[in-house]
């Protein structure tokens, strides 16, 4: 009858209107996770980029205190050289004074 065919009608357009309505839904369900996995990516980044940027801030302090280091025995053994030339220097000093004295009184 002219009545059961509309109420299959519209049965069936019901039935279109929740399928539209899920394939909308399972969009926005899909465009949600692929937000969220970008989100993730993007944290996951971060997350590498500042260990990345942390190991080479240590790997630049391990330099520098060996530069530090090397430049300090440097400094140690300059002022080691400087020591052995003073006393040298006076030594020398004082013997170039002793055979001055000895010289004058001859």
């Amino acid at each position: 009858t002219v009545d059961d065919r509309v109420a299959a009608l519209r049965q069936d357009h019901l039935t279109q209107d929740k399928q539209e309505e899920n394939d909308t839904v399972d969009e926005r369900i899909a465009a949600l996770r692929q937000d969220r996995l970008a989100q993730d990516h993007q944290k996951e980044k971060e997350t590498v980029d500042d260990r990345v940027a942390a190991l080479s801030q240590d790997h630049l302090t391990q330099d520098e205190q060996e530069e530090n280091a090397t430049t300090n025995e440097c400094i140690a053994a300059m002022r080691q050289d400087r020591s052995e030339l003073e006393a040298e220097h006076a030594t020398t000093g004082e013997s170039e004074i002793g055979k001055s004295d000895a010289q004058e009184e001859d």
